[in-house]
C-alpha cells in the first residue's frame, strides 16, 4: 500500500456519508453503521498533520449478525510520513440460539511503521453472549485460525496455525453516551499477538457525535532482524462520527 491510497480512502468515506443521509428517509432495514473522520494540523516552527477516518457497517437479520469495520490513519511530520495504518475487520455470526453462535472472523492490518507491516488472521469458532440486556452486552468467541505476518524490515513471512480468543463489550451508559471494548488474542508457536480497541462515543445531535478511540497491539516476540525494539504499538483518535 502506498500513500496515494489515502485520498481514495477519504473519498470512500465521503460517499458513504452522502448515501447514509438518503438511507435515513427509507424504511427500516437490517443495515446500520457509521462514518468517522478526524483531522489535525500544526504549522510554524513545526509542521505536522494527522488524518484518520473509518467506516462501520452492521447487518442483522434473522439468525445472522455480520459486521465490517475499516479504519485508516495517516500522519506526517516535517513533510515525512510518520504513521500509516489501514485496518479492515470482518465478522460473521450465525446464531443457533439466542445466546450461542458460530463465527468467522477476518482481520487484515497494514502498518508500515510496525514490527509486522502486514498481519492477516482468518479464524472460525464458537461464541456465546455472556451478558445481554439493554445497558450491557458481552460476547466471547473461541476457535482455531491461520495467521500470516510479514516482518517490515526484512520481508520475512511467518505463517502458522493459531488459537483465537476474542471478546466484545458494549455499555450503553446513557441515551447519549456509549462505551465499546473489543479484544482479540491470537496465540501461535512463534508469537502471541493481542489487539485491544476502546471507544467512547457521545451524541451531539440526532445522528452526529464525537468518538474518542484508543487501540493497542502487543506482540510477545520480536522477529530476528527487526529494527523495531518495541513490542507494543498504540494510537489514539478523536473523530466526528455520523451514524445511520
Amino acid at each position: 500500500m502506498k500513500r496515494t491510497l489515502l485520498p481514495y480512502t477519504l473519498l470512500a468515506l465521503v460517499v458513504c456519508a452522502s448515501f447514509s443521509a438518503e438511507a435515513q428517509e427509507k424504511k427500516e432495514t437490517p443495515w446500520s453503521g457509521n462514518v468517522q473522520f478526524g483531522l489535525s494540523a500544526t504549522g510554524g516552527n513545526t509542521t505536522s498533520s494527522s488524518t484518520n477516518g473509518g467506516l462501520s457497517l452492521l447487518y442483522k437479520k434473522d439468525e445472522w449478525s455480520n459486521k465490517l469495520d475499516f479504519n485508516a490513519i495517516h500522519n506526517t511530520s516535517e513533510g515525512e510520513t510518520s504513521a500509516e495504518l489501514y485496518d479492515l475487520e470482518l465478522g460473521v455470526n450465525y446464531y443457533q440460539t439466542e445466546k450461542d453462535f458460530l463465527s468467522y472472523t477476518s482481520s487484515n492490518t497494514y502498518n508500515e511503521f510496525s514490527t509486522y507491516d502486514v498481519t492477516i488472521v482468518n479464524a472460525i469458532g464458537i461464541g456465546r453472549r455472556i451478558i445481554n440486556n439493554k445497558e450491557v452486552t458481552f460476547d466471547l468467541q473461541l476457535g482455531p485460525g491461520y495467521r500470516y505476518q510479514r516482518v517490515a524490515d526484512t520481508g520475512e513471512k511467518n505463517k502458522e496455525v493459531v488459537g483465537q480468543l476474542s471478546g466484545n463489550f458494549v455499555w450503553n451508559i446513557s441515551e447519549v453516551a456509549s462505551f465499546t471494548q473489543s479484544i482479540e488474542v491470537n496465540t501461535g508457536a512463534d508469537n502471541t499477538q493481542t489487539k485491544s480497541k476502546s471507544a467512547l462515543t457521545t451524541k451531539i445531535l440526532e445522528n452526529l457525535g464525537l468518538q474518542l478511540g484508543y487501540t493497542v497491539t502487543h506482540n510477545t516476540n520480536l522477529p530476528e532482524g527487526s529494527k523495531n525494539t518495541q513490542k507494543t504499538d498504540y494510537y489514539s483518535s478523536v473523530n466526528v462520527i455520523y451514524s445511520f
